[in-house]
């Protein structure tokens, strides 16, 4: 079983730093980060950011492929793949934002505890 980074009274001692407005965000900033960090790593999640990183390589030949055929011919495919690729793109930053956040607070609590 995996040891956890933090206590509920760790957790507890920490939103008490900040101001009663930001303390709901930042509880569910911790949580989120951590509920995706656990489904991240499994099967499904795995998969699902393979998936996603697939999409944008194939994507991204696509478009060097149509690109090379001639532009004016494939200009509807390529917008439509720039799209979804950004698409991807922004779902990762989301993935990637959110663990960052976490981790800070994570990385703040330690600090917090030992203290």
């Amino acid at each position: 079983m995996e040891k956890r980074e933090w206590t509920n009274e760790d957790l507890s001692n920490y939103i008490q730093f900040f101001p009663e407005g930001q303390r709901e965000n930042v509880l569910n900033e911790i949580i989120e980060s951590k509920l995706m960090q656990e489904y991240l790593g499994t099967t499904e999640g795995r998969i699902i950011l393979g998936t996603v990183v697939d999409q944008i390589r194939d994507l991204t030949m696509q478009i060097v492929r149509d690109a090379n055929e001639g532009f004016d011919k494939h200009q509807d495919e390529i917008r439509q793949a720039a799209l979804m690729i950004n698409l991807n793109y922004r779902f990762m930053y989301k993935i990637a934002d959110i663990a960052t956040k976490g981790m800070v607070h994570a990385d703040a609590m330690k600090r917090v505890r030992g203290k």
